[in-house]
Order: C-alpha cells, then structure tokens, then sequence
C-alpha cells in the first residue's frame, strides 16, 4: 500500500516529467489520475512493471547460465556443426510469456551487466517453456559437479558428463 506522502512524491515526479519530456505529457497526466482518483490496486499497477527478481530465481538462473557455458564449450570440444547435440547444449533463454522473472533477470545480466557475453546477440525469449528442463539438466549437472575433483575450466567435462547433462535423467549409477 502507497502511502499519502509518497503519492504526493510521485504526482509531483509526473509533474516534473511532462515539463522534460512534453511528448508524454498525456502518459503523465493519465498517471497523475490514477494516483489522485484510483483505487489501491489501480495505483499498484502504476509500478507492475517493477516485477523485481527473488534470491531463488537469481541463484537458478546463474546456475543453468553456468551450466550452458559449461555445455557449450564442452560441445565445442567433442562436435562439430552437425551433431544431435547442437540443439540441447546451445542456451536458448527462457519463456518470456510463462518465465518472465528468469527471463527478464537473464536479460539483465547479460544486456545490463554484461555477463556471460557468450550469450550476448542471442535471442533471451525461448518462446516456449523451458525451465523443467533446465531444472533436470541442472541436477544432473550438479550431481557431476560433485562427483569431480575441480570444476570444469580446471578439469574438462567428459563426454560421458556431457551426454548425461544434456539427457536430463538422473540416476544413480552415472
């Protein structure tokens, strides 16, 4: 809930605004609106696109970002352009649509921030869900991760690592 002080900060921001940005004067009038004459939720909605990132969705997303670098330059190790493979081990984002908070925080990172510049120039938006996913290949790759001595910049992943992360089914005898 917004209090009084800070609707009154906030009109007075759109006050400023439509002086420096005349073009969206009517954006700003329009949201003066809001905060004097609407309803709580409709105020709220003035700042829904602040959707924000959790801690848990942060630490998954660097993880499965982690794990496709991992992958990719694995696979440039052991294929070439041809391979079954090439599809599985590329990074393909996360679902706009259906993932927003993954794909709008990997969007930061790597537009933003300017990490994991491997993946810079790609399209972020898979277009489809693909979380469940990642999330079994994450598993299998943490499993590997704790079976190895060293990480894999130290110590390359195996082939055999390799097909299993990308197959995405844990079992116990890998």
């Amino acid at each position: 809930m917004i209090t009084d002080t800070e609707k009154l900060i906030l009109f007075n921001q759109y006050e400023i605004l439509k002086f420096l940005n005349p073009d969206e004067t009517d954006f700003y009038v329009q949201n003066q609106k809001v905060l004097e004459y609407g309803s709580e939720s409709d105020i709220e909605e003035l700042s829904s696109f602040l959707i924000g990132t959790s801690e848990e969705v942060k630490k998954e997303t660097f993880d499965i970002l982690q794990m496709f670098r991992d992958l990719e330059d694995a696979y440039e190790k052991f294929f070439n352009s041809t391979s079954e493979y090439k599809y599985s081990a590329k990074f393909r984002g996360f679902d706009g649509n259906e993932e927003p908070e993954y794909y709008c925080y990997c969007k930061h990172l790597i537009i933003d921030e300017d990490r994991y510049s491997e993946f810079k120039g790609r399209e972020l938006n898979s277009h489809f869900p693909v979380i469940n996913r990642y999330r079994k290949m994450l598993n299998c790759y943490n499993i590997t991760n704790e079976k190895r001595i060293g990480n894999f910049y130290e110590n390359p992943m195996t082939l055999k690592e390799f097909e299993y992360i990308i197959q995405g089914e844990s079992t116990e005898e890998q």
